[in-house]
């Protein structure tokens, strides 16, 4: 049976062991660096398309517009029903005053509630 201590300075002594440690560590320090000089212009912002399954990413240009398919029936049905649903949770949370004295609680409807009636404003501009 191999005593440990042996086995350790034996390997610690080879050359192997250093060889090896310093591959790991410059694989360790290479991934940790950032990637820089991938953009030509830092400031500029990076468009990336994902590819389909199987398909890779592109990086479109920084000048890419999205266009929106035009406005259906369903998408207004859609956002009233949303907004409904959004109304209801104001109201819901309403009651939250009423029936705690825990300061936590209180906070976190007043966050839900101010979050939900911002959403409202834009769902219905």
């Amino acid at each position: 049976m191999l005593d440990q201590s042996t086995s350790t300075k034996s390997i610690h002594s080879s050359g192997r062991f250093r060889r090896h440690s310093a591959a790991l560590f410059t694989l360790v320090f290479s991934l940790a660096m950032p990637v820089s000089g991938q953009q030509a212009d830092p400031k500029a912002p990076v468009v990336v398309q994902p590819g389909a399954p199987g398909q890779p990413t592109r990086s479109l240009p920084s000048s890419t517009r999205a266009t929106l398919p035009a406005r259906s029936a369903r998408d207004v049905v859609f956002m009233q029903g949303i907004v409904m649903h959004q109304a209801q949770v104001v109201d819901l949370i309403f009651g939250v005053d009423e029936n705690t004295e825990n300061k936590d609680l209180r906070l976190l409807g007043a966050r839900i509630s101010h979050s939900q009636a911002e959403e409202i404003k834009f769902r219905k501009r």
